[in-house]
């Protein structure tokens, strides 16, 4: 019984931390950069989730993430020069798994 209650709260903060994720910090990052930069990052980031989900086995979760961040980092700084911190951009990763595990567009409609 108390293992049901503490899936229930884990989920219910996930949802939560999801939707302030989503309301606060995803317009931040675009007041901080275009948003052509930004539909771009969004993107790419939704390609190496996918990509570190086809390479990696769900137990390997730390190296899935390490293989995007590292993805992502090389991405923004050498490629679309966009000036976003490693925490901005594990946000951004984390609203992706979130919206691709629950088929949302939460991302999207914040555009």
């Amino acid at each position: 019984m108390s293992n049901e209650i503490f899936v229930k709260v884990c989920i219910s903060v996930i949802t939560i931390l999801s939707a302030l994720i989503t309301t606060f910090v995803i317009p931040y990052i675009k007041s901080k950069i275009s948003q052509q930069n930004l539909d771009k990052l969004i993107e790419y980031t939704k390609i190496a989730v996918r990509c570190a989900e086809q390479i990696y086995t769900p137990e390997q979760w730390k190296e899935k993430k390490q293989y995007v961040m590292d993805y992502l980092l090389d991405l923004v700084n050498n490629k679309l020069n966009i000036n976003i911190t490693e925490n901005e951009l594990d946000v951004i990763v984390e609203g992706i798994v979130n919206e691709i595990k629950h088929g949302s567009n939460q991302l999207e409609s914040v555009q």
